[in-house]
């Protein structure tokens, strides 16, 4: 095989804690880096794309077989999507970059994704790449792929950090300027991933569970509008507003799925799918008329569905809205940016009206939250109809203002990046205004068990989706944190 000019690498993700969760668990395809891959190879240059994660390959395995290839580049990027994701991976992301420098010849790399967005400085110090790439890298990588090309080690390249400290005079980093649309990219390339590896969260596939495989994720969309204060996601783009792919581009990288991979089962993780209705209908439309037959979902918020975004929804496949309620408790939302009168119960009405499932996205522990706020939130939780729920702490990411505060605070943060992973057994919450991060992390635990063990819930799982849907809510019923 041809020296390619750059590898693309999902590093290894963190070590799982073996329990209830670890055999239902989704293993989503890195699309981001994906869609990269697409641009760059679509520019000219040679790329080789692993998903060490998917592989189950250990950062040593995983050096060693990009040592074997002899890349110009490799390029580590750790999700840009999720931070629950980004952040974990950045353990096995170091010690990847360690392997790669231990021998000669050393092969540059370059760390990116939402964390490294986040903390570039910090990044370069910590876990040692040669680059850090600050923001979405469709201007950077190219770029850096031409310097090397012209065995230049240092080149000024807007959005990149390098290694070496910089002189006393030296002018200030240069943020890459995030894209003014995507109209110009190419499919990601899906053909150098391995596609039947990855299998849907459990939840999409509560009425068939022999489609969980296999399974992936679109884009349709980059960035969000909204800037919620113990939200990340906004570290790879710069900015809030949002950037949208053509609708007949999505409509192509779905039917391509579909016909070329045999996948039924779709997520489109835009962090806010459901934000214009015109968009929205337009979009639905596109995929409407490629007749496909796939189960689809999509992430909104309370305050911005709608009936006929639901309606549009639905007619082409998306059975399942992942609504991001977080806290029931407004006094709890205001303080963490999110003012204004949600409603989720409007919207899962909504939902259900127009047949359309619900996976209630909750996030306790933020700063406001006491118990009084936490247990409005369950009750919310048991009185409203989702078909799933899905509770997480509110953990302060990289990139979010809730990181900044509890950095500013002094409050104690996980010991090392693995732990902001929530199910982690080294997971640790830095607490609110009111308890302690261990209040939290029980509290979490015991409302979802709260509420997979809810009779209520169990029957309408039953009904909805039969004995299977039972069984895996008996599971969850259990307390998943090791005593």
């Amino acid at each position: 095989m041809p020296r390619p000019d750059v590898i693309f690498v999902r590093p290894p993700g963190p070590r799982e804690t073996p329990g209830i969760l670890s055999g239902i668990r989704a293993l989503s395809p890195p699309s981001f880096l994906a869609l990269l891959a697409g641009y760059v190879r679509g520019l000219g240059y040679s790329v080789e794309v692993m998903d060490a994660r998917a592989l189950n390959l250990s950062p040593e395995r995983a050096a060693r077989e990009v040592r074997g290839l002899a890349p110009l580049l490799c390029v580590l990027w750790v999700s840009a999507l999720d931070p629950e994701e980004s952040t974990p991976a950045m353990d096995s992301a170091g010690e990847m970059i360690a392997e790669l420098a231990r021998e000669e010849p050393v092969i540059p790399t370059l760390l990116g994704g939402l964390h490294p967005s986040a903390l570039p400085c910090h990044t370069l110090e910590r876990e040692k790449p040669d680059y850090v790439c600050q923001g979405q890298g469709f201007s950077t990588i190219p770029a850096l792929l031409e310097a090397l090309r012209g065995g230049q080690t240092a080149p000024v390249v807007p959005g990149l950090w390098l290694k070496q400290k910089a002189a006393p005079d030296s002018p200030p980093r240069v943020r890459a300027p995030a894209g003014r649309n995507l109209e110009n990219l190419p499919l990601p390339a899906w053909d150098l991933l391995p596609m039947k590896q990855y299998r849907a969260p459990a939840w999409m596939s509560l009425s068939d569970p022999t489609q969980r495989e296999p399974f992936a994720t679109v884009l349709t969309s980059l960035g969000c509008p909204f800037s919620c204060g113990y939200c990340a996601r906004g570290a790879l783009t710069g900015r809030s507003g949002v950037l949208h792919r053509p609708p007949e581009k999505v409509a192509d990288e779905l039917e391509v799925l579909a016909k070329n991979y045999e996948t039924r089962t779709v997520s489109l993780a835009d962090p806010l799918f459901a934000l214009d209705e015109k968009r929205v209908a337009n979009l639905c439309k596109k995929i409407r008329e490629r007749g496909l037959d796939m189960v689809l979902s999509a992430r909104a918020r309370p305050d911005t569905v709608t009936h006929r975004m639901l309606a549009s929804m639905r007619s082409a496949g998306i059975r399942w809205m992942e609504l991001e309620v977080d806290s029931a408790d407004q006094r709890v939302l205001a303080d963490a940016g999110r003012p204004g009168r949600q409603a989720p119960d409007r919207a899962m009405a909504a939902a259900a009206k127009e047949g359309v499932h619900v996976c209630g996205e909750f996030r306790l522990g933020l700063l406001e939250d006491d118990f009084a706020s936490m247990n409005r939130s369950l009750a919310f939780m048991m009185e409203n109809p989702a078909s799933w729920v899905r509770v997480r702490p509110a953990m302060p990411f990289p990139g979010s203002k809730l990181y900044e505060t509890a950095l500013a605070s002094g409050w104690p943060l996980p010991r090392d990046w693995a732990g902001f992973a929530s199910e982690s057994r080294d997971a640790r919450h830095p607490g609110t205004r009111y308890l302690s991060g261990e209040q939290v992390l029980d509290f979490c635990d015991y409302a979802r068990s709260a509420w997979f063990s809810n009779p209520a819930v169990r029957d309408r799982l039953g009904r909805n989706f039969g004995p299977k849907a039972l069984g895996l809510a008996g599971a969850l019923g259990r307390p998943q944190r090791n005593p």
